[in-house]
């Protein structure tokens, strides 16, 4: 089985202040993933006690409760097993995965004391950047794609 390399911290050992799964992490997108979907699994199963989602999902309650609380990272099975279960996405979407990035950026700004608003000029650059790598890169793969109007100068 293929092991994770440089991860010997479980997600819930980035938080950087605040309570899991709505904390501020250290920068590691990873566990800020992870932290996305322990919110959108907590929030999916409200309604439902760890007996029955383990029951649901074919899951122990034990894995559930871990992944919820930032004790274990997620893998694909049990991801698949719990979408499967709740009929509907938890892996963090594209707008989630953006907007950590976003946060991501904001927050080493923050700490290396840029102001706000030149960070996000800065960010704003820097995506629009990555847009137009993507746009010379992949031409016909990114014509249909809804990313900013880039100008042509």
């Amino acid at each position: 089985m293929p092991q994770r390399r440089n991860v010997r911290k479980r997600p819930i050992d980035y938080v950087r202040s605040g309570t899991w799964p709505n904390a501020e992490l250290d920068d590691f997108v990873p566990a800020v993933f992870a932290q996305i979907f322990a919110r959108n699994l907590v929030s999916a199963s409200a309604e439902s006690s760890l007996r029955e989602l383990g029951r649901r999902a074919d899951m122990s309650p034990q894995t559930i409760q871990f992944l919820q609380s930032g004790e274990t990272w997620p893998d694909m099975v049990s991801v698949a097993k719990l979408e499967v279960a709740f009929r509907r996405p938890l892996w963090p979407s594209d707008n989630e995965r953006r907007a950590s990035f976003t946060e991501l950026l904001r927050q080493d700004f923050h700490r290396a004391g840029v102001l706000e608003r030149q960070a996000i000029e800065a960010i704003d650059a820097t995506t629009k950047d990555l847009w137009k790598a993507f746009y010379e890169r992949y031409p016909e793969e990114m014509k249909n794609q809804k990313g900013p109007q880039l100008d042509e100068s």
